[in-house]
């Protein structure tokens, strides 16, 4: 009796109008998501990214899948929009550590990153 009363409860809070989110149509709940990342990390400060792989606007759960396999691998990556990295190709979802404050301290984590990612790069992003 219990249980059929919590199902109703949640039943009946879930259909009330207000109360749901929707997410605007104009852009998916994912990729507003990624864009805030994003901010977060051009906002922390540094120049220098270390690239660990790059994909077209369409590909973002590859992006996003990648970007997982390395952080099970232990390394600190992010999916980044290189719109908002002047220096970067535009409009691709970019899989990369950083940013960095240096050359040399991208140099640094670059060495250690392509025993996992031997393609990896550095790059100046803005």
């Amino acid at each position: 009796m219990f249980a059929i009363g919590i199902v109703g409860y949640f039943v009946v809070t879930s259909s009330r109008p207000g109360k749901q989110y929707v997410p605007s149509p104009s852009i998916p709940l994912q990729v507003a998501r990624d864009r805030a990342v994003t901010r977060d990390v051009t906002r922390s400060g540094g120049s220098w990214l270390i690239i660990a792989g790059s994909f077209s606007r369409d590909e973002l759960q590859s992006a996003e899948r990648h970007q997982l396999r390395l952080s099970r691998a232990g390394l600190g990556t992010s999916v980044i929009d290189s719109n908002d990295y002047p220096l970067l190709t535009p409009n691709l979802w970019v899989v990369a550590l950083g940013p960095f404050e240096s050359r040399e301290a991208a140099s640094a984590a670059l060495s250690r990153a392509r025993a996992t990612i031997p393609d990896a790069y550095a790059k100046l992003g803005r």
